[in-house]
């Protein structure tokens, strides 16, 4: 009886339980991303929250990845992240493209 009644005090909802999950989730994404974040921040020249072409192709080259081949690897992956050739690229579509492209972040 004694060891019910323990269990009992420990016991937390679901909602709560679920909150902690994500929370946690969320500061574990944050850190991981936490330097990405200012190299895109460092990118979006006019603080918008969106690189245009430009912009993506200042990040590009801090990250290093095509050397001598930017230029021509850079349009590539503008058809993939913008397609419908909106000029805009948010943070989570570089995150998900850096992901597919080069699995990392």
């Amino acid at each position: 009886m004694n060891l019910s009644r323990i269990k009992e005090e420990f016991k937390i909802l679901f909602q709560d339980f679920q909150k902690i999950v994500l929370e946690f989730q969320i500061k574990s994404r944050d850190r991981y991303l936490k330097n990405f974040v200012k190299l895109f921040r460092k990118c979006d020249q006019d603080n918008n929250g969106i690189l245009n072409e430009d912009e993506f192709l200042i990040l590009l080259k801090n990250l290093n990845v095509y050397d001598d081949f930017l230029e021509e690897n850079a349009y590539r992956l503008l058809n993939i992240i913008d397609p419908h050739n909106h000029k805009q690229i948010i943070f989570s579509e570089c995150v998900s493209l850096f992901k597919m492209v080069f699995n990392f972040l």
